[in-house]
């Protein structure tokens, strides 16, 4: 049995880790982000995909225009045993926390003549995380 004191310490410590909690998650944009191009018919028709089906396409890691994705990702453990193979098998969806960055509008909006989609966090991507990109480069070896 606790004491009534363990039990006081216990509530706060439950207190204090929903106070982080709610801080944490008002902290998270409302909307996330989705630059297209639409600089030609099958981009147009992607978009009208999107918008008519409620859908949204999210390529394997082969797909992406970027050699150097997902080359340091680590697996939950923490080491890299095994990550080529689980990366071919998922599949991957870039979000900004922003509509109005001009790389992205450059790189992913067809030079700035494309579209911008807004998506409520709230609903399918309640838990999507941030992804911290780091400036470090991996050297391998084959010694």
């Amino acid at each position: 049995m606790y004491n009534d004191d363990e039990i006081e310490r216990i509530l706060a410590e439950n207190e204090a880790h929903q106070e982080v909690y709610e801080a944490e998650e008002a902290a998270k944009p409302k909307l996330l982000f989705k630059y297209k191009p639409i600089s030609n018919c099958v981009d147009l028709e992607r978009v009208c995909g999107i918008l008519q089906n409620n859908t949204i396409y999210m390529p394997n890691i082969s797909e992406l225009n970027d050699p150097l994705e997902g080359t340091n990702a680590k697996m939950l453990d923490g080491n890299y045993d095994g990550r080529d193979e689980i990366l071919t098998q998922q599949r991957i969806l870039s979000l900004s926390e922003s509509c109005f960055l001009s790389t992205l509008w450059a790189h992913y909006a067809g030079n700035y003549s494309g579209i911008c989609l807004g998506y409520r966090r709230a609903d399918i991507f309640a838990e999507a995380e941030k992804i911290e990109y780091v400036n470090k480069q991996t050297s391998w070896s084959t010694d």
